[in-house]
């Protein structure tokens, strides 16, 4: 299992104590909400970094102004933490991976202006069982300098047209 869908099982897993109705006990509107106020809180802990590095005395409300840069960015790290969870709901709510939208998105905007990056799909099922076969075709084929241009080129160039490489 990826990274981004474990960690998507882990935050819903955690959300069902909040929200015993599970996801839909919140309305999409809900869940767009609580990220734009999680997203709001990031943009807070910004300025605030931003005022730590000019020097700036301020206070806002109850949250004190960090101290020093490292507090600043931590503050920093722990609203990226809270947007991306509320992120996740609200793409789950919908029924969407965030990971795939991410991916899909770059993907799009790469071909659409000719750039050579692409972001791999290594969380497709697809995907993973096109670079299962590719190894198990090299390692069925022991005598690579005999197959070379046959078995190697082919699962070498599957390998880098899914990873979005180039040679």
């Amino acid at each position: 299992m990826n990274a981004f869908r474990e960690y998507a099982a882990i935050n819903k897993r955690r959300a069902l104590r909040w929200h015993r109705g599970g996801l839909d006990e919140w309305s999409v509107t809900d869940w767009s909400n609580a990220f734009a106020g999680e997203a709001g809180e990031l943009c807070n802990a910004v300025k605030k970094f931003r005022r730590v590095e000019d020097a700036i005395q301020g206070h806002d409300g109850d949250t004190p102004q960090p101290k020093s840069r490292g507090e600043a960015v931590r503050a920093i790290a722990k609203e990226i933490g809270d947007v991306y969870a509320y992120l996740d709901l609200l793409a789950q709510r919908f029924g969407l991976n965030v990971d795939k939208c991410a991916r899909d998105t770059f993907n799009f905007i790469s071909e659409r202006e000719g750039f050579p990056e692409r972001m791999p799909n290594f969380g497709d099922d697809e995907t993973m069982r096109m670079i299962r076969n590719a190894a198990k075709a090299i390692s069925y084929d022991r005598d690579f300098v005999a197959h070379l241009n046959n078995v190697t080129e082919s699962a070498l160039e599957t390998i880098l047209r899914l990873t979005g490489s180039e040679l």
